[in-house]
């Protein structure tokens, strides 16, 4: 099983000129008695040539259809051997701590940000909930659940106050940092401090909901312009979910 062979079983194109050889792929190496000239399936935009992982003129039909399934491109996904689920950027968090309860060994998650880099043909198979491996785009890293699910309630929380911008850099507005509370936000950067700039932690920062957050800005300013005292969303879970990191 590699992951082409894994997300091909999911998906539903007819492909045409395939040929009755005995060949290796060009993309994954495997020996298949049914390919396509590769010529016909990798277009002129194709740059990916450093994944080809044998000399070959042909592609099989799993590499094929994977290529040829822009979905693959243009989608963040999950994928076992029975489905893919693709998500959008705001879904992802609903997934990524618990994948055990939408999918079964093996499988591969993706990421794409660009919206049109490959992602099929890059991914590793993943043989564990708590830690597996991540495909973005050019990048892989392996993904700790129980870390960064940790991490994350803290990210949330924080996310009420600032963005997303100031989190991944760690330039802060001051008055940002007066309205979350000068004690607390120097535990937060203690701990934002010892991930920031590795991919995990960026993809948790990509992740957060603005849509929570902006529901919250908006419940804020109506309660202040009706001259009542501001209640947080995270009021009781800040100094929690700190203090338990």
């Amino acid at each position: 099983m590699n992951p082409t062979k894994l997300i091909s079983r999911n998906i539903d194109i007819k492909l045409k000129d395939i040929e009755q050889i005995e060949t290796q792929c060009c993309l994954c190496g495997n020996k298949n008695k049914e390919v396509i000239k590769a010529k016909k399936i990798l277009s002129e935009k194709f740059t990916n040539y450093e994944y080809l992982k044998f000399k070959s003129d042909y592609m099989c039909t799993d590499c094929a259809k994977c290529i040829k399934d822009d979905r693959l491109r243009k989608n963040n996904f999950l994928a076992d051997e029975d489905h893919i689920i693709f998500l959008k950027q705001n879904e992802i968090e609903n997934y990524i701590f618990e994948v055990g309860k939408y999918i079964k060994i093996p499988f591969l998650f993706a990421i794409t940000r660009s919206f049109k880099k490959h992602n099929s043909f890059k991914c590793n198979l993943n043989y564990d909930y708590d830690y597996f491996y991540i495909q973005e785009e050019d990048k892989k890293y392996l993904f700790d659940v129980k870390e960064m699910k940790k991490l994350y309630k803290i990210l949330e929380d924080a996310y009420l106050f600032f963005t997303k911008e100031e989190m991944i850099t760690g330039n802060y507005k001051f008055m940002s940092i007066e309205k979350y509370g000068k004690k607390k936000f120097l535990k937060l950067e203690e701990i934002l401090n010892k991930h920031r700039g590795t991919h995990q932690f960026e993809l948790l920062i990509y992740i957060l909901n603005s849509e929570k957050r902006n529901e919250y800005i908006k419940r804020k300013k109506e309660e202040e312009k009706n001259g009542k005292k501001s209640k947080t969303m995270c009021s009781g879970n800040v100094n929690e979910h700190l203090e338990l990191y």
